[in-house]
């Protein structure tokens, strides 16, 4: 019983790490390091941690308690069928393969999650791990805005270059490949962390927790990613719709419509000081802009590839290779040629067809279905029993919900899952989806 329980601990540590090491991603193939199919330093983590949870399984010899999960038959399906639609991906097979393998990594982590992050404190740990390295990349960020020379040296481990507009205004992106990736990550943390600040007490933590919430916001202005701004309010609209309904919540209102209002006056603020912001947001419907002209012509085109393979799909993550084969059309961009679709749900319909789109939605569905279950019975709870343990719970489980609304909204612009981090916190999403309950 002592070895399981230091191998449970060692495996819940491992998984905080893995958590905080998100936007730290370091792909090795980069600095000259080519390791058969375990590239980056989260890849690495991955494998530790799923290896440990085997061994933990083992000496439990407790196979199959995963299958108590709330996702655990649509997320197994979409699995397989990734698997499944790689057989049919022709001579991608192997480029589709790999990308499957991340795909079950990310979902095997959704399963040791809902399995060791089993109490209130761990759970906190998880949040406060998020919110620390969160904290330090946009800090990164904001300095990489104003000398980004000198911050690309340090983030040259992670991305080779710096990414311009067309007046040559630098878009941060701080760790991550691209300001669109960083947006995602921000809107993500953002929701919760305003989950997290609803439910504390303490005058000097809900302080330390605005000033995150601060640096994100204008971090957020900062990448001019107009999809991530999307994203961004849909969350926090949402997130205020949930206490205006929510009678449990309605009461702590207020104080929810404090923080979005300190939200968008730092808003404000940093478009206000920065120019640029409103130039992008006036070519948001200007056909004649690159990235609109860009993702017109992507989403056409997986339109079209999508009709030559209906059912099965062209394999996960193929549609760049048939891209560059068959479809490029060079557009002058700071960044090169875009490889994937700019569009979260096109994406799964064309590489994976029509049966892993509809899985997709169905796991789109029941993320709502369970959130808002979720919150209905703490709701319950609350008010009915006067359980008032729970309103940590439900504030909490809000922020989880709205993070998926940021996710789901920006992604009608963008596609995430190809990075490694975006792909493990979308899974761990699902896993603070299961796991928040007193």
């Amino acid at each position: 019983m002592e070895k399981m329980y230091l191998l449970n601990k060692i495996i819940y540590s491992l998984l905080v790490f893995l958590i905080f090491l998100l936007p730290w991603e370091i792909d090795f193939r980069n600095i000259g390091i080519n390791i058969p199919f375990v590239n980056t330093d989260l890849e690495i983590v991955i494998f530790i941690l799923v290896i440990l949870w085997f061994i933990y399984k083992f000496y439990k010899k407790d196979y199959y308690s995963f299958k108590k999960s709330y996702f655990y038959f649509v997320l197994i399906f979409f699995v397989l069928w990734h698997f499944i639609s790689t057989l049919f991906a022709n001579k991608y097979i192997f480029w589709s393969f790999k990308f499957s393998l991340k795909i079950l990594g990310a979902t095997i982590i959704y399963f040791i999650f809902t399995e060791i992050v089993n109490s209130q404190d761990r759970i906190k740990k998880i949040f406060l791990a998020i919110f620390i390295s969160a904290g330090i990349i946009s800090i990164l960020g904001i300095l990489e805005h104003f000398f980004p020379s000198k911050m690309q040296k340090i983030f040259s481990f992670f991305t080779p270059f710096l990414i311009y507009l067309p007046d040559n205004t630098v878009r941060i992106k701080s760790t991550f490949v691209h300001p669109n990736v960083f947006a995602m990550y921000i809107e993500i943390v953002t929701l919760l962390a305003c989950g997290y600040m609803m439910i504390l007490k303490s005058k000097k933590n809900k302080f330390i927790m605005m000033c995150l919430v601060s640096l994100l916001t204008v971090s957020m202005v900062f990448t001019y990613s107009r999809g991530g701004i999307l994203g961004f309010f849909g969350g926090l609209i949402s997130f205020w719709f949930l206490c205006f309904v929510n009678k449990s919540m309605k009461k702590h209102l207020i104080k929810f419509e404090k923080i979005l209002l300190c939200i968008s006056i730092i808003f404000l603020i940093a478009i206000l000081i920065d120019s640029v912001f409103f130039v992008r947001l006036k070519n948001a419907f200007n056909v004649e802009d690159n990235p609109i002209r860009e993702r017109l012509y992507l989403w056409l085109t997986a339109s079209h590839i999508f009709m030559d393979a209906p059912i099965f799909g062209i394999g996960p993550d193929a549609f760049q290779l048939i891209y560059k084969e068959k479809y490029f059309l060079p557009f002058k961009t700071s960044v090169g040629v875009v490889t994937q679709t700019d569009n979260f749900y096109l994406e799964m319909f064309t590489n994976l067809g029509i049966i892993g789109g509809f899985i997709f939605i169905l796991l789109v569905i029941k993320i709502f279905r369970i959130n808002i279950y979720k919150l209905k019975l703490f709701d319950y709870l609350i008010e009915k029993r006067n359980e008032l343990k729970n309103f940590k719970c439900i504030f909490l489980q809000a922020g989880v919900l709205c993070m998926f609304v940021c996710f789901f909204v920006h992604g009608f612009v963008d596609y995430f899952l190809r990075q490694q981090s975006i792909l493990l916190f979308f899974w761990i999403g699902l896993g603070l989806s299961e796991n928040i309950k007193v």
